[in-house]
């Protein structure tokens, strides 16, 4: 794929999951950064502007939970997807106000499809 798609923010605590995404999006045509936890990701919203975010929800220094509550406060209104392999991932969707989920381990189709639902 060639050209330019959209700007995707990835935040995840392990590394491996945030290089395979950017890799797999980047081959895609997607403008990828990346962030460690929620605070990095608040510090790159503030200089960036993605068209999604794609969310873990347990990490260290800030979760997912804590960063969408900043995120609101901050009244960002980037999208939110949830990329978590935590159960429950629909309720917590629609509690954190998110524009889906995708389950971990995930497909990088179903990643794509979420962010084209989005952006």
């Amino acid at each position: 794929m060639s050209g330019h798609r959209a700007n995707v923010l990835v935040v995840d605590d392990q590394e491996v999951i945030r290089d395979t995404l950017q890799t797999a999006l980047d081959d895609e045509g997607f403008t990828v950064e990346t962030a460690a936890n929620g605070q990095e990701a608040l510090e790159i919203l503030g200089r960036w502007k993605p068209c999604v975010v794609l969310l873990d929800l347990m990490m260290p220094v800030m979760d997912g939970w804590a960063f969408c509550a900043e995120q609101q406060r901050a009244g960002d209104k980037t999208p939110v997807v949830l990329l978590s392999a935590a159960g429950g991932l629909d309720k917590e969707a629609k509690r954190l106000c998110a524009a889906g989920f995708v389950a971990k381990p995930f497909d990088i189709d179903h990643v794509i499809s979420a962010i084209e639902g989005v952006c």
